[in-house]
């Protein structure tokens, strides 16, 4: 009986531990608002610098970072030019000078492509992109978790033709593994 008794307690002791260690991780998402007239565009290019050190949620985890869960974004976009317009999104951990004017500077600084907008807006069209939609245009996972990580990032908006396009309400969403 005293047998039994011992290794129930052992049992319960191993559960209590291995319950302890699912308990000791977890997941924060942080959400990057941006003003409409933040950033600054020139010619082809809108760029971005955001700081994640400044978000309280995020200072508290920095050190405790696992991986990135989840990354995306909710923009409402508009063609405001008067041909069709795709475009994608660059990531970089430190900022690109002098800042670039056009596609080919961008591609000149051999910087990871994050996002592609495959299907042109039409002039004059206005879209929003929610976070659902924004995953079928995500790519490079690893560099955005490297930049998640590291806290300062800097993103490159380029259109695919030289043309204007508006950008407004625009979120960015992650979602981090931490340890607790």
């Amino acid at each position: 009986m005293k047998k039994n008794v011992r290794i129930a307690l052992a049992a319960l002791a191993a559960a209590g531990l291995f319950a302890g260690c699912l308990l000791v991780s977890g997941q924060i998402t942080i959400v990057q608002e941006f003003d409409d007239d933040s950033g600054s565009a020139a010619s082809q290019v809108y760029y971005l610098s955001v700081d994640l050190n400044e978000n309280e949620d995020y200072k508290d985890h920095k050190d405790k970072i696992k991986s990135l869960e989840a990354f995306g974004f909710l923009v409402e976009i508009t063609n405001a030019g008067n041909i069709p317009a795709g475009g994608e999104g660059y990531i970089s951990l430190s900022p690109i000078t002098p800042l670039p004017t056009d596609r080919n500077a961008i591609l000149n600084a051999n910087i990871p492509r994050i996002f592609y907008v495959s299907d042109p807006l039409d002039p004059g069209e206005t879209r929003t992109i929610t976070f659902e939609k924004s995953q079928d245009y995500i790519e490079n996972f690893d560099a955005i978790d490297k930049a998640i990580k590291d806290g300062e990032i800097y993103l490159y908006g380029v259109t695919d033709q030289n043309t204007m396009v508006k950008y407004e309400d625009f979120k960015l969403i992650a979602t981090i593994n931490v340890e607790m």
